[in-house]
């Protein structure tokens, strides 16, 4: 009986080795196979010379430079935004100022021109209106002249001479010059006639 154990706890002490044994080789196979190929991670992704696992992939000073670095982009896009957006709104409005005054003026040049239209057609109406009151006259004239037994061409003529004669009395005549007496007045004589005397004048006034 004794025996039997004996044997039995010497045959197990015996396969534990053994066990160990192969699990080692299958260990040291595994890790120097070509099968898993040792592919390490880069030195700067690592916590330290030794490569273990106790530390991070990325240090917390590279994040926080990142994380920096992506914040400050953010809050640049988002200035670039915010000022692009104000410059829009400033253009929108500008064009509206614009817009409005550019509008105020053609108004009020359509206004002036409107008026100075208005001014130049009134005084048209009035330059017809003249017209045609003198027309009328003139033919109400013309017809008294042939009622009278005139014609109109010799009382045309009269009216010349006497505009003439009233010409020549007032000085304003072209044929009147102006003539320097002895005595260094200025008296006007008529070159046609240049012994006229005032009182020849008065006379042809009377027959006037």
């Amino acid at each position: 009986m004794n025996q039997k154990v004996v044997g039995s706890s010497d045959r197990h002490q015996s396969h534990v080795p053994l066990a160990c044994t192969q699990f080692q080789s299958l260990s040291d196979s595994a890790e120097a196979g070509p099968s898993r190929p040792h592919n390490p991670a880069p030195p700067s992704l690592r916590s330290g010379p030794s490569g273990g696992t106790s530390g991070s992939v990325v240090s917390v000073t590279d994040f926080t430079r990142v994380q920096d670095a992506a914040d400050r982009a953010a809050n640049g896009s988002e200035s670039l935004q915010r000022i692009v957006q104000e410059m829009r709104e400033d253009i929108i409005n500008m064009r509206q100022h614009y817009d409005a005054e550019i509008r105020k003026v053609c108004e009020q040049h359509e206004r002036e021109l409107h008026e100075e239209r208005e001014r130049h057609n009134d005084d048209l109406h009035r330059v017809y209106k003249q017209a045609t009151l003198a027309i009328l006259e003139r033919d109400t004239l013309k017809k008294q002249i042939s009622d009278m037994g005139l014609r109109v061409d010799d009382v045309e003529e009269l009216v010349d001479e006497m505009w003439g004669r009233i010409q020549t009395l007032e000085g304003t005549s072209p044929d009147v010059i102006p003539h320097t007496d002895s005595d260094g007045s200025d008296t006007d004589h008529d070159p046609a006639n240049p012994e006229q005397t005032e009182g020849q004048q008065d006379d042809q006034a009377m027959e006037l």
